[in-house]
C-alpha cells in the first residue's frame, strides 16, 4: 500500500491534521475568493453609477446647448436675491421654465469647477410644468429651483452616501421634506455630492470622487453637505437642502461662505431620509436648509413649518414659524466665546467672533463672555455616541469596499484591536491629550447597559449645560463658525478635533445657524507663528493655513431647543450689521 506524502507528513499517520489542514485551506480560499469577487462587484456598480450619472448631466448639458440660453441671460437670473427671484416669478417678469435652465446651465458649469453634482433630477421639466399649472404663484417658493443632498429620499433614485454597497437600490418614495417643498412649488434639479458613510468633514467618496472648494479648488469645501455648499457659493443654487449630525450644514457653510441652519430635532422631518447611524438615537441627524442669505433661510422654514409636514410625518413638532418671535425688536443678552478649551481655532475665527460681538453690541444687545461648560467632555460624548455601535454597522457596509481617505483615519482607529488601544491610550495621555481622549472614545460601547449609561451621561451633560446657560440669564450664544477655514483636500481627516465648535450643538440639540462674517486676510496668516503644534491636529490646521487669505469665515449663532425663530432673528440682525 502506498502513503501519500504531503511535506513530510504521511496522511495515514496523521490523517486527522491533514483532513483538519485541508478544511482550513479550503475555507480559506473560498474566503478569498469570495471577497476578490465581492471587491469586483462592487468596483463594477462604481463604475456603472459613475457613467449613469455622467450620462445624465450629458445629456442635461445637450439640452441647455439646444435651447441655446445666453450666458449673459443665466448670469442675469443666478444672481438674483430669493426674494428678488420670487419676486419676478410671481408677478410673470422671470417664467419657471427659464428659471430652472438657468440654474441648470450654472449648476453645470459649478459642477465642472468643483465636482459638486451627482446627478441632475430627468423629471425636472415635467415638475416644473406641473408647477405652472397647479401651484398658485403665491406659493411661497414657487418655481424656486431648489437642489438636495444626496440623502434625501426621492422616489426611483440611489441613495449610496459613497457607500458602494448600495448602488441600485433606489428609494421607493420622496422624503417629506422633498413632498412638501414641491407642494410649496419648489422644482428639484439636481443632487449633491457628500463624503463616505457622511460622517467626515472633508466630501469625497469612492464612486463620485472629491468635491472642491469654489473659492479655492485645492481646498475641502466642508462635509458632509459639502456639494450643496460648493454648489451655492458658486451661484448653481439659490437653495439647498442639507442634514446635520455633527456640522455637517454648518461645516461647509463656514468652508463656502455660505448660510446653513441646523434646526432642533425633531422640527423638521427626517421621514424618508437615508444615513448609517439611524439607530443611534442619542444624537440624531437635524435637517435643514442652506441659502445664500438669511432670508433664504426663513423663507425655506416658512414653507416647510405647514400642516402638510405636520401631516406626512406625525413625530415632528406640530410648530408652525412664529413670526411674531423672528420680528420681535427686543434687545437681547448673548453670550460668546472664541475658544472652548478644547481646541483652539487659529487667529481669522477668534477675529471673526469679534466683529460679530461689535456688531451687535452696536444695534444695542447685550454681550457677555460665556462658553458651554466641560466642552472636553462634549467632544467625547459625541464621538462615543456616533461609535456607540463599535463602528459595526459601517463595517459591515464597508465590508468589501474601497475606503475613502476622508473616513479612513476614523475607521483605523474605531477597528484597532482592544489590547493596542489601551496601550495607545495610555501613552498618547501623555503625549497628545486630546488624540488619546479621542481615541478612547471612538472605541463606543460594550454592552447595552454600558449604553444606557452613555445616554444617561448625555441627558446630564444637556442639563447641566441648560442650567449654566439660564444662570446666565443669555437669549443666544456666538461662537467660531467652525474650529478653522477650508483647509487642503484630504487633510481634514487629520484634524478632527476642530469639530468640537459644532459637534457640541448636536449633543445638545440646540438649533444653530452659520453665516459669513469676514475672510482671512494676510495679518490672520501671519499671526499664526504663535498658533500651538500640541497635536496633529492643530499641526494639520496650522500648516492649512499658509496661503489661506480670503476664504470665508463664518460665525455661529445658537440658542435652546425650539428656539430657531430667534437663532434666525439674531443672524437677521447681524447680517444687517455687518451689511450697514
Amino acid at each position: 500500500m502506498t502513503t501519500l506524502t504531503i511535506w513530510d507528513w504521511e496522511v495515514e499517520k496523521y490523517p486527522l491534521q491533514v483532513g483538519v489542514g485541508v478544511i482550513i485551506g479550503g475555507w480559506t480560499f473560498v474566503k478569498l475568493v469570495n471577497y476578490f469577487l465581492q471587491r469586483s462587484k462592487l468596483k463594477s456598480a462604481r463604475v456603472r453609477k459613475r457613467a449613469e450619472c455622467k450620462q445624465a448631466k450629458q445629456v442635461l448639458e445637450d439640452q441647455i446647448k439646444q435651447r441655446n440660453i445666453s450666458k449673459e441671460v443665466v448670469e442675469e437670473i443666478t444672481n438674483l436675491s430669493l426674494s428678488e427671484l420670487q419676486s419676478k416669478l410671481k408677478d410673470g417678469t422671470l417664467d419657471v421654465l427659464d428659471v430652472l435652465h438657468a440654474y441648470q446651465a450654472k449648476a453645470l458649469e459649478c459642477d465642472e469647477k468643483t465636482n459638486c453634482i451627482i446627478e441632475p433630477f430627468k423629471e425636472a421639466e415635467e415638475w416644473a410644468a406641473s408647477v405652472k399649472e397647479n401651484v398658485s404663484k403665491d406659493s411661497p417658493l414657487f418655481g424656486v429651483p431648489v437642489s438636495l443632498k444626496e440623502n434625501y429620499g426621492v422616489e426611483g433614485y440611489d441613495s449610496v452616501y459613497g457607500m458602494s454597497v448600495l448602488i441600485g437600490k433606489p428609494s421607493h418614495e420622496d422624503s417629506v421634506i422633498g413632498q412638501v417643498l414641491r407642494s410649496q412649488g419648489a422644482i428639484p434639479y439636481v443632487r449633491t455630492n457628500v463624503p463616505q458613510t457622511m460622517i467626515s468633514w472633508d466630501c469625497s467618496n469612492p464612486v463620485f470622487g472629491a468635491t472642491k472648494n469654489p473659492h479655492d479648488t485645492t481646498r475641502t469645501p466642508g462635509g458632509s453637505s459639502g456639494g450643496e455648499c460648493a454648489l451655492l457659493a458658486g451661484q448653481g443654487s439659490i437653495l439647498g437642502f442639507g442634514s446635520d449630525i455633527g456640522g455637517s450644514l454648518r461645516i461647509p457653510s463656514n468652508m463656502c461662505g455660505t448660510y446653513g441652519f441646523k434646526p432642533t430635532v425633531g422640527r423638521l422631518s427626517a421621514k424618508g431620509t437615508h444615513g448609517c447611524t439611524k439607530g443611534q438615537q442619542i444624537v440624531r441627524a437635524a435637517y435643514g436648509p442652506l441659502a445664500r442669505d438669511v432670508d433664504g433661510l426663513v423663507t425655506a422654514m416658512k414653507a416647510l413649518l405647514v400642516p402638510l409636514m405636520f401631516k406626512l410625518d406625525p413625530t415632528v413638532n406640530p410648530l408652525p414659524f412664529r413670526t411674531e418671535v423672528f420680528e420681535d425688536n427686543r434687545k437681547l443678552k448673548i453670550g460668546w466665546y472664541d475658544n472652548d478649551g478644547w481646541f483652539t481655532p487659529p487667529p481669522c475665527m477668534q477675529r471673526g467672533v469679534a466683529i460679530a460681538k461689535a456688531k451687535l453690541e452696536a444695534m444695542g444687545h447685550t454681550l457677555v463672555p460665556w462658553k458651554p461648560p466641560n466642552a472636553t467632555l462634549g467632544a467625547e460624548l459625541y464621538v462615543r455616541a456616533m461609535f456607540s455601535d463599535k463602528c459595526e454597522t459601517i463595517n459591515e457596509m464597508l465590508r468589501y469596499d474601497t475606503l475613502d481617505v476622508c473616513f479612513m483615519i476614523q475607521y483605523t482607529m474605531a477597528n484597532i484591536y482592544w489590547p493596542l488601544r489601551r496601550f495607545l491610550v495610555f501613552i498618547l495621555h501623555y503625549l497628545m491629550p486630546s488624540l488619546s481622549t479621542g481615541l478612547k472614545a471612538i472605541a463606543g460601547c460594550d454592552s447595552a447597559y454600558d449604553f444606557w449609561n452613555l445616554a444617561v451621561a448625555a441627558e446630564d451633560y444637556r442639563k447641566m449645560v441648560i442650567e449654566d446657560w439660564q444662570s446666565h440669564d443669555l437669549d443666544a450664544v456666538i461662537s467660531p463658525g467652525f474650529g478653522c477655514p477650508a483647509i487642503p483636500l484630504k487633510t481634514p481627516a487629520l484634524a478632527t478635533s476642530a469639530v468640537s465648535y459644532t459637534t457640541i450643538f448636536n449633543v445638545l440639540n440646540f438649533p444653530a445657524g452659520s453665516l459669513p462674517v469676514t475672510k482671512v486676510n494676510a495679518a490672520d496668516t501671519a499671526n499664526m507663528k504663535d498658533y500651538p503644534t500640541i497635536d496633529l491636529a492643530h499641526k494639520t490646521v496650522k500648516k492649512g493655513m499658509v496661503g489661506a487669505e480670503g476664504l470665508p469665515v463664518n460665525v455661529q449663532c445658537i440658542t435652546l431647543p425650539w428656539h430657531e425663530e430667534q437663532c434666525l432673528r439674531v443672524m437677521k440682525d447681524l447680517e444687517t450689521a455687518l451689511k450697514a
